[in-house]
């Protein structure tokens, strides 16, 4: 994207530009609608995991340890914007971060399944869901280094 840049303008030829990625555009200008882009997919995420919000003290802990290939694949893909955005509004955050910031999400996610009966909390969904941040952060970096 080309914008005006910072210096003075030459009669003849009209503003000077210079080439910017977009990323640092926008996010550098708008921390807060990234903030809040990220609040919205982080919100999301809680309530699709967690609905129908029927919580209740369980009589029996129930994991399911391996839920299918498509449900670690969608896993996989579910975590993919929160890793991509997130490394987008904190770009300086090492992809360890994001590890932590998509395993911890998962495993808060995953202790309140445990009250939810018609779910059931996975190990392999905490395993997968990190993956998927990570995916998600690693993607941003590769579209943000091609602009």
């Amino acid at each position: 994207m080309l914008l005006p840049s910072d210096r003075s303008r030459d009669s003849h030829v009209g503003p000077k530009y210079q080439q910017r990625p977009v990323h640092e555009i926008y996010v550098a200008k708008e921390p807060a609608l990234g903030w809040a882009l990220f609040s919205y997919v982080v919100l999301i995420t809680l309530v699709i995991t967690l609905f129908p919000f029927r919580f209740q003290w369980p009589e029996r802990i129930h994991f399911l340890w391996f839920g299918g290939w498509s449900d670690t694949l969608l896993n996989v893909l579910f975590f993919l914007p929160l890793g991509f955005l997130y490394k987008l509004i904190r770009p300086e955050d090492s992809i360890l971060r994001v590890l932590g910031l998509g395993l911890g999400l998962s495993c808060a996610i995953e202790v309140a399944q445990i009250f939810l009966a018609e779910r059931f909390p996975s190990p392999m969904d905490v395993l997968t869901n990190g993956i998927g941040s990570m995916a998600g952060s690693t993607a941003r970096r590769k579209a943000c280094s091609v602009s």
